[in-house]
């Protein structure tokens, strides 16, 4: 399976808040709003040197209100430090822009043969990618397609990290980040804590937990999750992303705005924005009938607001304005949308 995945990978390379909502031209004020959101944000350079497996110590997270993934306790990670193996790292990486990026996203598989699908763009432009079952092929065939790059510095393997092979046999995760080096990782109760600290220019490569524990049934199919949820902060305890399977991913940049994510069907998710947004709610990779998006903050009663339908990746169903503050989204039917900023790039 392994050997499969990599041949396909290498062919694709606090307070009341006012908020206002603008759905096929009309304006609704007073609107309280949350996204859910799937990955971004860019980011000293340390030399290139050999790779290294290290578990510093990484202080107990505090909760932030509406962003800390609920998850039952991990059987095969405790609580506590979490040591991680640097498989590569590369110094003076460069992410390609779009118009080198062409043959990936003219490939249909991304997008509608011209360019990519809004959920496709949002992952291109991350810089976190959180890889939970690196043995499937369509968990990584996205991830490696859409992180081209350049490097003048070159790119340094760990041996510890092991060979295709020994990884089959191994219950382990990996995260590849962009413009941040990975400091200290940390489990609770399921919930992968993952110090960064910045670093323009750069590509890290990280597996854990090192040593990985024996998969029980090697190379055949996925054993459980060995996190259910990833938290990345900075230096300084702001969180930058939030993502779980259940209920999608929130991703913030190193100043605090929130970078994309998605939002849908799958349950109400609650963020707490550091600075205002004015955000975008496109329809992703399938056309869509108008639905209703319920917006809930701590301060006042809920509303619901009308989004339109879409016929293609593009259309925007709803654009909206979001104070700083504790937000909860709940869409219903079957609703799924890709929220970007409304003045982030486009392709």
């Amino acid at each position: 399976m392994w050997n499969r995945a990599t041949g396909l990978m290498r062919r694709v390379w606090p307070g009341p808040v006012r908020g206002r909502v603008v759905v096929g031209g009309a304006v609704v004020a007073g609107l309280a709003i949350g996204v859910v959101l799937l990955v971004a944000g860019r980011s000293d350079e340390r030399p290139a040197s050999a790779a290294v497996t290290v578990a510093p110590t990484l202080p107990m997270p505090t909760p932030t209100p509406g962003l800390t993934p609920v998850a039952s306790p991990s059987s095969v990670v405790p609580d506590g430090p979490v040591k991680f193996a640097v498989c590569a790292d590369i110094i003076g990486f460069r992410k390609l822009v779009p118009a080198e990026m062409q043959d990936v996203f003219t490939n249909k598989r991304f997008g509608d043969g011209v360019k990519p699908g809004p959920f496709y763009w949002a992952i291109y432009q991350s810089d976190y990618y959180w890889i939970r079952e690196p043995h499937a092929i369509s968990a990584n065939v996205e991830n490696f397609a859409l992180s081209r790059g350049t490097t003048t510095g070159g790119e340094i393997t760990n041996p510890g990290c092991g060979t295709p092979d020994d990884r089959q046999l191994k219950s382990y995760q990996a995260l590849w980040i962009y413009d941040h080096r990975v400091v200290a990782m940390r489990a609770d109760s399921g919930v992968l804590t993952v110090e960064v600290e910045a670093r323009p220019g750069s590509r890290e490569d990280v597996e854990f937990p090192d040593p990985a524990p024996p998969r029980s049934i090697p190379a055949l199919k996925s054993n459980g999750a060995v996190f259910s949820g990833l938290r990345i902060v900075d230096m300084a305890g702001r969180l930058l992303l939030s993502r779980q399977a259940s209920t999608g991913t929130w991703e913030f940049d190193d100043a605090g705005a929130l970078v994309w994510g998605t939002a849908g069907s799958f349950g109400a998710s609650k963020v707490s924005l550091r600075v205002a947004a004015d955000l975008e709610f496109f329809c992703g990779q399938a056309h869509r009938k108008p639905a209703a998006l319920t917006f809930t903050s701590a301060v006042g009663p809920p509303m619901t607001v009308n989004a339109s339908g879409c016929t293609t990746d593009w259309d925007v169903a709803a654009a909206v304005h979001l104070e700083p503050g504790d937000w909860t989204i709940a869409a219903d039917g079957d609703a799924y949308y890709t929220v970007l900023p409304k003045a982030g790039p486009r392709p």
